[in-house]
């Protein structure tokens, strides 16, 4: 009976495997040229400045070839409100966008395609944002989710100190406020399974270009309705695995032929 259950479980698990049904977040694909991705952030952010990393060049070489477009790269709970980030987001008012994007060099890919995105969307505090400006529900984001990438492969929830909270102690505030903060993940591939530890990366064994969600959620008796789950931020990655393998490759190449 127990070896029955375990084989019924593992065929439901295959059958539920599949690749995402998207590999894009925030308006960005994988796959998309330097030039269209900047298109797209230019549209969709207008009020921010977007940072162009480029590759070294090459012996004989005068073209500058983009790496990296940016916006607010490395964004954390803690930048809110500094004066050097773009408080800007297709979400609304209140709400902070990163978007980290990685492109192929010409040599790997002549057409620099997409391959790696993290993109980071924070919101105002559920503790403490005033209640009209709640518009961040766990329940939607996850119906959101569920409808662009599909049914995941993998998911796992756990009770944590979130960056807010951690934000607010390091403040002296909230001490006497009750809340419960958990950190969500999801992911989306033909194959493959969370880390245990999760580590705020991109980080998968998996097959074939996939999604991860890495979301932290509160909720308190102080909102209304009470104790409904709230997204203090989200933060999605979109790989293709095998492109950013033969990059990887290409980087240590050069950099041995600069020894």
């Amino acid at each position: 009976m127990r070896i029955a259950a375990m084989l019924i479980v593992a065929l439901c698990a295959t059958a539920h495997a599949a690749p995402p049904k998207q590999v894009s977040a925030f308006g960005v694909e994988l796959g998309a040229t330097p030039q269209s991705v900047a298109s797209v952030l230019a549209e969709r952010y207008r009020a921010c400045s977007v940072a162009q990393s480029v590759y070294h060049e090459l012996p004989g070489e005068s073209v500058q070839h983009i790496a990296g477009l940016d916006i607010n790269p490395g964004l954390t709970f803690n930048d809110i409100g500094a004066p050097d980030v773009c408080a800007s987001s297709p979400a609304g008012d209140g709400v902070t966008d990163s978007i980290e994007a990685r492109f192929a060099h010409p040599a790997i890919d002549r057409n620099q395609s997409l391959y790696s995105i993290e993109a980071t969307r924070v919101y105002p505090d559920v503790v403490y944002v005033p209640v009209p400006r709640l518009r961040n529900s766990f329940e939607q984001l996850r119906a959101e989710l569920f409808r662009t990438y599909g049914r995941p492969i993998d998911e796992k929830r756990e009770r944590v100190a979130s960056s807010a909270a951690n934000l607010a102690a390091s403040l002296g505030i909230g001490q006497n406020v009750k809340r419960e903060d958990y950190l969500v993940r999801y992911l989306w591939a033909a194959k493959g399974r969370l880390p245990t530890v999760e580590n705020q990366d991109a980080t998968c064994d998996c097959a074939g270009r996939y999604v991860k969600a890495v979301i932290e959620i509160s909720r308190s008796p102080h909102t209304i309705p009470k104790n409904t789950f709230y997204v203090l931020r989200v933060v999605l990655f979109v790989e293709d695995p095998e492109l950013r393998a033969r990059q990887d490759e290409w980087n240590a190449q050069w950099t041995r032929s600069r020894q």
